[in-house]
Protein backbone atom coordinates (compact mmCIF):
# COMPACT_ATOMS: atom_id res chain seq x y z
CA UNK A 1 0.00 0.00 0.00
CA UNK A 2 1.88 3.15 -1.19
CA UNK A 3 0.68 6.60 0.20
CA UNK A 4 2.17 9.14 -1.48
CA UNK A 5 0.49 13.14 -1.73
CA UNK A 6 2.37 14.24 -4.56
CA UNK A 7 -0.49 12.10 -6.96
CA UNK A 8 0.42 12.52 -10.86
CA UNK A 9 3.57 13.08 -10.20
CA UNK A 10 4.66 10.58 -7.83
CA UNK A 11 7.86 8.32 -8.63
CA UNK A 12 5.78 5.52 -7.38
CA UNK A 13 2.71 6.35 -9.40
CA UNK A 14 3.53 4.16 -12.82
CA UNK A 15 5.29 1.18 -10.46
CA UNK A 16 2.55 0.86 -8.33
CA UNK A 17 0.35 0.26 -11.80
CA UNK A 18 2.37 -2.60 -12.92
CA UNK A 19 3.80 -4.35 -9.75
CA UNK A 20 1.68 -7.16 -9.07
CA UNK A 21 2.17 -7.15 -5.08
CA UNK A 22 0.89 -3.23 -5.38
CA UNK A 23 -2.60 -3.27 -3.87
CA UNK A 24 -3.48 0.82 -3.59
CA UNK A 25 -1.64 3.68 -4.10
CA UNK A 26 -2.95 7.04 -2.93
CA UNK A 27 -1.81 9.93 -4.51
CA UNK A 28 -4.29 12.67 -2.44
CA UNK A 29 -3.95 13.98 1.12
CA UNK A 30 -7.30 13.37 1.71
CA UNK A 31 -7.25 9.40 0.98
CA UNK A 32 -5.16 9.17 3.24
CA UNK A 33 -6.66 8.73 6.65
CA UNK A 34 -9.54 6.89 4.78
CA UNK A 35 -7.05 4.34 3.29
CA UNK A 36 -5.02 3.76 6.10
CA UNK A 37 -8.31 3.19 8.32
CA UNK A 38 -9.42 0.20 6.12
CA UNK A 39 -6.35 -1.53 6.36
CA UNK A 40 -6.47 -0.98 9.84
CA UNK A 41 -10.09 -2.95 9.53
CA UNK A 42 -8.27 -5.54 7.55
CA UNK A 43 -5.48 -6.05 9.99
CA UNK A 44 -7.91 -6.23 12.70
CA UNK A 45 -9.91 -9.02 10.56
CA UNK A 46 -6.15 -10.74 10.31
CA UNK A 47 -5.46 -10.06 14.15
CA UNK A 48 -8.84 -12.63 14.97
CA UNK A 49 -7.81 -14.96 12.69
CA UNK A 50 -4.19 -14.99 13.98
CA UNK A 51 -5.60 -14.89 17.54
CA UNK A 52 -8.26 -17.60 17.25
CA UNK A 53 -5.68 -20.35 15.99
CA UNK A 54 -4.59 -19.70 18.70
CA UNK A 55 -1.26 -17.97 17.98
CA UNK A 56 -0.08 -14.49 18.82
CA UNK A 57 2.28 -13.67 15.95
CA UNK A 58 1.95 -14.07 12.37
CA UNK A 59 5.53 -16.46 12.19
CA UNK A 60 3.53 -18.11 14.94
CA UNK A 61 0.37 -18.47 12.37
CA UNK A 62 2.84 -19.14 9.77
CA UNK A 63 4.48 -21.90 11.25
CA UNK A 64 1.30 -23.37 12.42
CA UNK A 65 -0.54 -23.36 9.00
CA UNK A 66 1.84 -23.65 6.06
CA UNK A 67 -0.88 -24.32 3.56
CA UNK A 68 -2.99 -20.88 4.86
CA UNK A 69 -0.10 -18.58 5.06
CA UNK A 70 -0.57 -14.97 5.59
CA UNK A 71 1.06 -12.28 3.91
CA UNK A 72 2.97 -9.61 5.43
CA UNK A 73 1.61 -6.34 4.48
CA UNK A 74 3.87 -3.18 3.69
CA UNK A 75 2.58 0.69 3.55
CA UNK A 76 4.59 3.15 2.27
CA UNK A 77 4.07 6.98 3.42
CA UNK A 78 6.04 9.44 1.76
CA UNK A 79 5.96 13.05 1.91
CA UNK A 80 5.44 13.16 5.52
CA UNK A 81 6.28 16.35 6.15
CA UNK A 82 4.33 18.26 3.46
CA UNK A 83 1.31 15.67 4.44
CA UNK A 84 1.57 17.18 7.95
CA UNK A 85 1.41 20.26 7.40
CA UNK A 86 -1.33 20.21 4.59
CA UNK A 87 -3.79 18.08 7.11
CA UNK A 88 -3.22 20.85 9.89
CA UNK A 89 -4.07 23.57 7.37
CA UNK A 90 -7.72 21.08 7.03
CA UNK A 91 -8.73 21.17 9.96
CA UNK A 92 -8.50 20.55 13.64
CA UNK A 93 -8.98 16.96 13.88
CA UNK A 94 -7.42 15.38 10.64
CA UNK A 95 -3.25 15.47 11.91
CA UNK A 96 -3.88 14.33 15.39
CA UNK A 97 -6.24 11.62 13.30
CA UNK A 98 -3.41 10.58 11.40
CA UNK A 99 -0.68 10.89 13.94
CA UNK A 100 -2.97 8.41 16.10
CA UNK A 101 -3.30 5.90 13.48
CA UNK A 102 0.59 6.03 13.03
CA UNK A 103 1.17 5.06 16.62
CA UNK A 104 -1.44 2.56 16.95
CA UNK A 105 0.17 0.51 13.10
CA UNK A 106 3.63 1.26 15.38
CA UNK A 107 2.19 -0.70 17.97
CA UNK A 108 -0.78 -2.62 17.67
CA UNK A 109 -0.24 -4.38 14.01
CA UNK A 110 3.84 -5.14 14.50
CA UNK A 111 3.55 -8.85 15.50
CA UNK A 112 0.58 -9.41 12.98
CA UNK A 113 2.89 -8.61 9.75
CA UNK A 114 2.61 -4.63 9.65
CA UNK A 115 5.68 -3.17 8.36
CA UNK A 116 5.88 0.38 7.84
CA UNK A 117 8.29 2.62 5.53
CA UNK A 118 7.68 5.97 6.25
CA UNK A 119 9.36 8.90 4.81
CA UNK A 120 9.45 11.98 7.30
CA UNK A 121 12.60 13.79 5.83
CA UNK A 122 12.50 15.04 9.66
CA UNK A 123 12.16 13.57 12.60
CA UNK A 124 10.23 16.72 14.55
CA UNK A 125 6.66 16.33 16.65
CA UNK A 126 4.80 18.44 13.61
CA UNK A 127 5.60 15.83 11.38
CA UNK A 128 5.70 12.48 13.71
CA UNK A 129 5.39 12.06 17.13
CA UNK A 130 8.36 11.10 19.48
CA UNK A 131 6.18 7.93 20.90
CA UNK A 132 5.23 6.85 17.82
CA UNK A 133 8.97 6.95 16.29
CA UNK A 134 10.31 5.61 19.82
CA UNK A 135 8.14 2.29 17.93
CA UNK A 136 10.20 2.59 14.45
CA UNK A 137 12.78 -0.16 15.45
CA UNK A 138 14.76 0.37 11.81
CA UNK A 139 16.29 4.02 11.19
CA UNK A 140 18.37 5.42 8.23
CA UNK A 141 19.23 8.95 7.67
CA UNK A 142 20.54 9.84 3.87
CA UNK A 143 22.85 12.57 3.50
CA UNK A 144 22.56 14.61 6.60
CA UNK A 145 25.09 17.36 7.71
CA UNK A 146 23.30 18.32 10.52
CA UNK A 147 24.92 17.09 13.77
CA UNK A 148 21.55 17.17 15.91
CA UNK A 149 19.31 16.07 12.99
CA UNK A 150 21.93 12.45 13.22
CA UNK A 151 21.48 12.55 16.96
CA UNK A 152 17.51 13.11 17.00
CA UNK A 153 17.16 10.34 14.17
CA UNK A 154 20.00 7.43 15.50
CA UNK A 155 19.90 8.41 19.10
CA UNK A 156 24.03 8.89 19.22
CA UNK A 157 25.91 11.40 19.85
CA UNK A 158 29.04 12.61 17.50
CA UNK A 159 31.83 10.17 19.57
CA UNK A 160 29.53 7.15 18.67
CA UNK A 161 28.59 7.90 14.96
CA UNK A 162 31.78 9.94 13.94
CA UNK A 163 30.70 10.01 10.49
CA UNK A 164 29.87 12.66 8.19
CA UNK A 165 27.30 11.69 5.24
CA UNK A 166 28.35 14.17 2.48
CA UNK A 167 28.66 11.99 -0.58
CA UNK A 168 25.59 10.85 -2.27
CA UNK A 169 24.54 7.44 -0.80
CA UNK A 170 25.67 8.43 2.41
CA UNK A 171 23.94 7.06 5.35
CA UNK A 172 23.88 6.09 9.08
CA UNK A 173 21.58 3.01 9.90
CA UNK A 174 20.12 1.68 13.51
CA UNK A 175 18.63 -1.49 13.19
CA UNK A 176 18.75 -4.98 15.52
CA UNK A 177 19.63 -6.68 12.35
CA UNK A 178 23.03 -4.93 12.33
CA UNK A 179 25.72 -4.51 14.65
CA UNK A 180 23.81 -5.61 17.74
CA UNK A 181 21.47 -2.14 17.12
CA UNK A 182 24.09 0.30 17.19
CA UNK A 183 24.19 2.46 14.91
CA UNK A 184 26.29 1.94 11.93
CA UNK A 185 27.79 4.09 8.21
CA UNK A 186 26.40 2.66 5.34
CA UNK A 187 27.01 3.42 1.83
CA UNK A 188 24.46 2.62 -1.03
CA UNK A 189 25.22 3.32 -4.82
Amino acid sequence: YIFDNKGNSSDYLKPSMYLPHVRYFCGTVEGHIQGLQRIMKKLDMRSKVITREGSIRIKDYNRRNPTRKLPYTYILIDEMMTLSGTLEQMGKDELPTFKNILSMMCSKYANIGLRLILFPHRIVESVISKNTYSLISTRVVVGSLNESELERSLGVSKSKFPYVLTLEGDMGIQTREINKGKASYCHAE
